[in-house]
């Protein structure tokens, strides 16, 4: 884990963290929201083809109305703001920046 590179003491703060929660499970006291989460990221990542088209329609979440996001089922929202997606994702920008570039 990255804190685990940089931390003077080397102490692994973040493999600790990481070790802790997953013992959280054995005596069922573990996040249940952050597991669900957890495990439809899993699926996500794990799938190209999922992966790609909740990116490429990334922005539609810029249209949600902040009364549907500061609820009580998103803790996140708390002190927070929903970032703004980019309209196109950034493999999309990357290519045709690269491809501006080899035309000058």
């Amino acid at each position: 884990m990255s804190c685990d590179c940089v931390c003077p003491a080397k102490v692994t703060p973040g493999s600790q963290i990481y070790r802790w929660r997953q013992s959280l499970e054995r005596y069922g006291t573990e996040n249940k929201e952050k597991k669900v989460m957890a495990e439809g990221m899993k699926v996500v990542y794990e799938n190209y083809h999922i992966y790609d088209a909740l990116l490429r329609n990334s922005s539609v979440a810029n249209h949600i109305p902040e009364s549907l996001m500061d609820i009580k089922l998103n803790p996140w929202s708390i002190g927070h703001t929903m970032p703004k997606f980019a309209k196109k994702p950034f493999h999309v920008i990357f290519k045709h920046a690269m491809e501006e570039l080899k035309h000058e």
